[in-house]
């Protein structure tokens, strides 16, 4: 917690999908939380975050992948191998992206985060009617990425990035270690 020092205060609440978050990222967004009220000051207009979405099934992540294939090439996901590998399919259909992505787990390779519970939403979209909407997220977003948290007696920050596709306005979070290459795809050509 390089940015802030003093006591974290308690205003709100995480809600949604609190629970299937990793432990130490339930710490890192509950001292966020905390902060992300006292920047606001006595009566923080802003006061719960909403977990939008962890780990996301299979079939749920080929459903992401054929939309975004039509939308706009899968620019979004850091591992591009893995996009590339989807997008030599002959059949595009979400079936048959799933079976794809099946065969790419099965070799350690995974398109999103989402497919482990390193990858956390949290939903900004509902917030907007607040009028310094775009200040306060980007104030968020500072908080959570000056957090730290140790995995095993490795520290770690949390990666975070401001996204307005697919699911609609979120914070997207991802939490290392990963336990594989975010970037690469064993076995890949």
């Amino acid at each position: 917690m390089s940015l802030f020092s003093n006591k974290v205060i308690a205003c709100g609440k995480l809600t949604g999908k609190f629970a299937e978050v990793p432990k130490e990222a339930q710490e890192v967004l509950t001292l966020a939380l905390g902060l992300f009220c006292k920047l606001q000051g006595k009566k923080p207009q802003w006061r719960n975050l909403r977990i939008t979405q962890v780990a996301r099934g299979i079939d749920s992540q080929a459903r992401m992948i054929a939309l975004c294939l039509q939308r706009d090439g899968c620019t979004v996901y850091e591992n591009q191998e893995a996009i590339t590998e989807i997008k030599s399919l002959k059949d595009k259909s979400q079936q048959s992206i799933a079976n794809k992505i099946r065969t790419q787990i099965e070799r350690g390779c995974y398109v999103s985060k989402h497919l482990t519970n390193r990858g956390v939403d949290v939903g900004t979209g509902w917030e907007s009617q607040f009028e310094n909407y775009k200040t306060l997220v980007d104030s968020l977003a500072t908080i959570i990425s000056e957090m730290s948290y140790t995995v095993g007696k490795k520290t770690y920050k949390p990666i975070v990035i401001n996204k307005r596709h697919g699911t609609g306005p979120h914070l997207h979070i991802n939490f290392p270690p990963y336990g594989f290459n975010p970037k690469k795809c064993p076995g890949s050509s």
